[in-house]
């Protein structure tokens, strides 16, 4: 799980909530940030938070990728 963010000065604008899984699936990195509810660390912040998922499959050799939007 890595967390990255954008701002605008000194005000963060965007969370970016981003787990890499390998061989598995990019909704099932969506699914265990929900279900291991990391964003819940956050509970002052308001603004949007961007769910990352990430696949490698090492058959086909491709990355797959989903993302969601939440507001807190």
């Amino acid at each position: 799980m890595q967390v990255w963010y954008s701002s605008q000065g000194e005000t963060v604008t965007l969370l970016h909530f981003v787990e890499f899984k390998y061989d598995g699936s990019a909704e099932g990195a969506i699914e265990q940030i929900k279900n291991k509810q990391y964003t819940d660390c956050l509970n002052d912040y308001y603004g949007d938070i961007l769910l990352v998922g990430i696949n490698y499959d090492k058959e086909s050799i491709k990355h797959s990728c989903k993302i969601e939007k939440l507001k807190k």
